[in-house]
């Protein structure tokens, strides 16, 4: 049971991928339609969206058709962005189903810690191993991976943000505050092993 939960984050991960980058391109495409923007660059553009939509059937639209005028590229991209929060949300509630199954230990107080974030803050997420605090926006956290090279390629694609720093821009990962104490904890072994799932190699013993 636990090897197809797996297998669904793994293959919701890898979808959310593709349609970002089909996204992007989409929206690139367009602008430059919209604007009469240099041929060549429209060119490879139309053949990269092309080859992604054959090489992915799961996709299931008709560039032919989308690319014609302006609101049919807008309606492609709203697609587009609909497919990629449909499968947001499956990974949410799989990871909730993970998390009923393997819960934290009882005596974190959530709340505490979500009262003491503060920015430039350190977190260990198993998934992203330890993070930094670079902003926080309402309810929302901003967190930099410290160890990239230790997250499976198919989570770098989720819940990615930018934030502007006093080095300049950043990427990060966006979180709501009341993942601290579930998804994110200060101290590293807090945080729940999730059988048959492959986190950051931190936790790997």
């Amino acid at each position: 049971m636990r090897e197809n939960q797996d297998k669904k984050l793994e293959k919701w991960s890898a979808e959310i991928g593709v349609l970002t980058t089909l996204k992007e391109a989409m929206e690139e495409f367009a602008e430059l339609k919209d604007t009469k923007g240099e041929k060549e660059k429209i060119d490879i553009l139309n053949a990269k969206i092309a080859n992604l939509i054959e090489d992915n059937s799961w996709v299931r639209l008709e560039w032919s058709v989308i690319k014609r005028g302006k609101q049919s590229r807008q309606e492609g991209i709203e697609k587009l962005a609909h497919k990629i929060k449909d499968r947001e949300k499956k990974i949410a509630a799989q990871e909730k189903k993970v998390a009923a199954a393997d819960p934290v230990p009882a005596d974190i107080d959530a709340e505490k810690l979500q009262a003491e974030c503060v920015e430039g803050g350190h977190y260990f997420h198993w998934a992203y191993g330890e993070v930094e605090v670079l902003a926080i926006e309402g309810d929302y956290i901003y967190v930099k991976i410290l160890n990239r090279k230790g997250v499976r390629a198919g989570w770098m694609d989720k819940n990615n943000a930018v934030v502007n720093t006093e080095d300049g821009l950043e990427e990060v990962k966006e979180f709501p505050r009341t993942a601290i104490g579930a998804w994110l904890f200060p101290d590293a072994a807090d945080v729940p092993a999730i059988e048959g799932i492959e986190g950051h190699k931190v936790f790997k013993k």
